[in-house]
């Protein structure tokens, strides 16, 4: 996969974030799969003690065992919980779900002989679509975790998807506040992310969190951040004593079998299987691409995955008018959106506005172009020859894109006229960036770049970079 900041966006290969469990299946080529679930990646084959040592945890069990031929007893919590709720009151929870460990003691044993650690992306699946934080016991140690934003990344990578990513084994540590306004500091590891911690629970504000990474970094209001905020209460991450009672109706806790843990999906393997992605500016035109992404997002009715920060994946200037001048986006309307569709994006928006950078928005009553009508009226022409690196080299042609053709009456033959000339120039730039030579990254080069080595050392240390990871077997 192509290096990424420790926060924001990344792209994965869609057909390998696939798993293959009887009891809960997960495809990222299924839409409703996708955009329900969250990836956590972390270790599966550690333990939390060895011999006799005491670690009980309020809700996991701790097992023990021996590996054949091995005189070490290994311990390890038996799963891992995960809650989901409206606010940060865990007696309230909308759903309750239970996911097993490892509890393969040949593994640790190997493992404890020098063997390699191994990391799995784990599909979680988020049930209630009014869940606004996600709860997770750490009991894994999660090194980072992933948020869908876009099954398909771009017209020109149509099997590509497009996640926003916390990465924690990125950071030796981080500040956040737990559920009673306390800053606590906390150690991360290039091994083990957060860690093992048998007395904390972190929370994740996943709305907030996909709006907020989307956003190109040097655009972000930086009174607002993943950890830390200026303002009380837009905390993203929280940290909550694991002693709080979890409670939720009968119906919404569900146990998932413990023999139901797979090493899919291995980490290393999608890596290996992920080019460079490069995308880039699009016109504030109809796309139809566009559209149905839109469409797609808004009508799986997941509140939690906002519609809003779709748009500024796949299209940042048109996600910038939405943002700036809803009013002016729903007179425009070029994506020819329905009435509901239009309202459902627009309160998104309302939500996401504070996350962009203070004065990038020339706000006021012509939006980005600043004219009296409300809507912008911008000169200029956008740079020819195919997409652009990224989008933060294109703000100078975003805010001065031809809007013009855009943004005058869709009526009549012209609005059909008008969608089939910006599906042509969207076709024409797809065709372009798919002339691009794209290079792919070695596994072994990604296994010393990302750290999946048990030690610091760099290329050239004797270590079997190949058989560092599992072969996405049963566990």
């Amino acid at each position: 996969m192509a290096s990424y900041y420790p926060e924001g966006e990344c792209f994965f290969l869609r057909s390998t974030l696939k798993y293959n469990d009887d009891f809960a299946p997960f495809s990222a080529e299924d839409p409703k799969d996708f955009y329900s679930h969250v990836l956590i990646e972390y270790q599966w084959n550690g333990w939390v003690v060895a011999n006799n040592d005491d670690y009980g945890h309020p809700r996991s069990d701790l097992k023990t065992g021996y590996g054949s031929q091995y005189d070490t007893q290994f311990g390890n919590w038996d799963r891992f919980w995960v809650g989901e709720t409206k606010d940060t009151d865990p007696s309230k929870m909308l759903a309750i779900t239970t996911y097993p460990n490892s509890l393969n003691w040949n593994e640790m044993r190997d493992r404890d002989n020098g063997g390699p650690r191994k990391y799995i992306l784990r599909p979680v699946r988020i049930k209630d679509p009014k869940t606004q934080w996600l709860w997770i016991d750490a009991t894994i140690p999660i090194r980072a975790i992933y948020f869908p934003v876009c099954q398909k990344t771009d017209e020109a990578y149509p099997n590509y998807c497009t996640y926003v990513v916390i990465d924690f084994k990125a950071r030796t540590k981080i500040e956040s506040y737990n559920t009673v306004g306390e800053l606590r500091t906390h150690e991360c590891t290039r091994e083990l992310g957060l860690g093992l911690n048998r007395g904390l629970c972190w929370l994740f504000k996943v709305p907030d969190i996909i709006t907020y990474l989307v956003i190109p970094r040097k655009l972000r209001n930086p009174s607002y951040g993943v950890y830390r905020s200026k303002t009380k209460g837009d905390e993203m991450v929280l940290q909550a004593w694991a002693g709080l009672k979890w409670k939720c109706d009968s119906n919404s806790l569900n146990h998932m079998p413990s023999n139901s843990f797979c090493r899919q999906i291995d980490l290393a393997q999608v890596m290996s299987a992920t080019f460079g992605v490069e995308v880039g500016w699009r016109p504030y035109k109809y796309s139809s691409f566009i559209l149905d992404i839109v469409k797609q997002v808004v009508t799986l009715g997941l509140g939690f995955v906002p519609g809003a920060g779709a748009i500024l994946s796949v299209a940042f200037g048109m996600g910038l008018q939405l943002l700036d001048n809803p009013d002016s986006f729903k007179t425009s309307n070029v994506l020819d959106l329905s009435s509901a569709l239009l309202a459902t994006l627009v309160a998104s928006a309302g939500k996401s506005k504070k996350y962009i950078a203070p004065g990038f928005l020339p706000s006021g009553a012509g939006g980005l172009g600043g004219s009296s009508s409300g809507l912008p009226k911008l000169g200029g022409a956008p740079k020819k020859g195919g997409l652009l690196d990224n989008a933060e080299n294109a703000l100078d042609d975003i805010l001065h894109a031809d809007l013009g053709d855009a943004l005058e009456d869709l009526t009549g033959g012209g609005k059909q006229a008008r969608k089939k000339a910006g599906d042509a120039e969207n076709s024409e730039l797809t065709a372009s960036a798919r002339e691009l030579p794209i290079e792919l990254v070695s596994l072994a080069e990604e296994n010393h770049g990302r750290g999946f080595s048990d030690d610091g050392a760099g290329p050239g240390n004797g270590e079997n970079e190949a058989g560092e990871v599992s072969e996405g077997m049963s566990g």
